[in-house]
């Protein structure tokens, strides 16, 4: 997330990499200080899921969808229909020979949104986050719900059905969390 933040802000391919290169040193260097370690916490995550009940007892193919499903749910129908058109400024600034010197509108919030959901989706096909998303993925859903405002003008149908969506879930799903 923050090197989509970097790249829309322009910088020389120089202070990109430096960028870059500290923000992947700091982040692991400053949590292995205060002793986290990652290769721990990812083999006591591993070992929680396959002790509990119901990540361990359903297959990964199932995860791979219905995490995305959860995803779905979470950030409503107002994003799903504005991913399409967010996708697609993805891809006119990609065919671009110079896509971060000329102006592509809406590529601002593209970017955030496009690094969230290449994030979401490396953790659903690794495995790791399955059946967990409806708490490990909220600050990837909280950037992805910005693809909503890229749609002009934000629709008042769609907004409703956010809104219903939303309290719909809120209403009617039971999680022990």
């Amino acid at each position: 997330m923050p090197l989509a933040v970097l790249v829309r802000a322009r910088p020389r391919r120089a202070v990109l990499a430096a960028g870059a290169a500290a923000g992947l040193a700091a982040v692991p260097a400053a949590l292995t200080a205060l002793g986290f370690w990652w290769p721990d916490g990812v083999r006591a995550t591993l070992e929680t899921y396959l002790i509990s009940g119901g990540s361990a007892q359903r297959s990964y193919w199932y995860f791979l969808f219905a995490d995305l499903a959860v995803l779905g749910l979470l950030t409503g129908p107002a994003v799903a229909h504005a991913l399409p058109g967010l996708l697609g400024t993805l891809g006119r600034a990609a065919r671009l020979r110079t896509p971060l010197r000329t102006p592509v509108p809406g590529l601002g919030v593209a970017l955030p949104v496009g690094a969230a959901l290449l994030g979401v989706l490396v953790l659903d096909v690794s495995g790791i986050t399955k059946g967990e998303v409806e708490r490990i993925w909220v600050p990837f859903a909280a950037w992805i719900v910005a693809a909503a405002a890229v749609h002009r003008p934000p629709a008042r149908a769609w907004l409703a059905a956010q809104a219903c969506t939303a309290l719909a879930v809120q209403a009617l799903v039971l999680s022990h969390w």
